[in-house]
């Protein structure tokens, strides 16, 4: 299965520097299409549960510039994030996935494998009762290259 956290960014507006939507269509294509998998749908998760406003401003900062708050030389998706947010290294995501837990303990859902290279989502998801299987994610999308080793560099994510 995949949690899928509604990126307007990358889904609706084709935001070239994430990857949220090549995971989603990737995921799409390797298990649903084949009947295999399916997507459970949390929106308004942009921005690591901050909202597409905020998200707008660390793109900002990614690129170096002149944001409401800050003014940043070219920095990292995850550096980006702690600078806006004001967090640490655990608190710059404040997405939540109890509902998610909920839901598939309603369905009989207590073994899933999930497609993910978030460990927020394994450990939430594990610490709710359910035997959460982690799938790597594949997506290699170019233009997001330092976007996906910022992400694959913090705690909370695996390598």
């Amino acid at each position: 299965m995949r949690v899928d956290s509604g990126c307007a960014g990358g889904q609706i507006y084709d935001d070239d520097s994430c990857d949220c939507a090549d995971q989603f269509f990737d995921f799409i294509s390797k298990y649903v299409a084949n009947g295999e998998g399916i997507v459970l749908h949390v929106p308004c998760h942009d921005g690591r549960g901050f909202g597409f406003a905020p998200k707008a401003e660390t793109e900002i900062y990614k690129q170096g510039g002149t944001g409401r708050i800050h003014t940043t030389k070219p920095i990292d998706t995850v550096s980006a994030a702690k600078l806006l947010y004001k967090a640490d290294d655990y608190n710059y995501d404040i997405r939540d996935y109890k509902g998610v837990a909920l839901i598939l303990k309603e369905l009989g859902c207590n073994d899933i494998k999930l497609y993910t290279d978030s460990r927020k989502k394994v450990n939430s998801l594990s610490d709710a009762g359910i035997n959460v299987e982690r799938i790597p994610t594949e997506t290699h999308k170019s233009t997001c290259k330092q976007h996906i080793e910022a992400k694959k560099s913090n705690p909370l994510f695996f390598r």
